[in-house]
């Protein structure tokens, strides 16, 4: 038996599907743990903030900016 066999690429229909459930498993369980209390912080502010006021774009825009500029710059380090 060769050293480097579990080296070889995923080739098998079953291990592609595996691969995809782990990771659809693992995104969901993160978004739930990471990215949920971020959404409802958020909801819940802009509801005591008055919901779909005038401003409600603006801070969408504002906190979705910084969210993705901050991932993107932690990305890069």
């Amino acid at each position: 038996m060769d050293c480097c066999t579990a080296l070889d690429p995923v080739t098998s229909t079953f291990d592609l599907a595996m691969l995809l459930v782990l990771g659809l498993t693992i995104s969901v369980g993160h978004c739930t743990g990471m990215c949920g209390p971020l959404v409802l912080a958020f909801s819940a502010a802009q509801s005591e903030a008055g919901g779909h006021s005038r401003g409600f774009v603006f801070r969408t825009l504002a906190y979705n900016f910084g969210r993705v500029s901050t991932y993107a710059v932690q990305g890069l380090a």
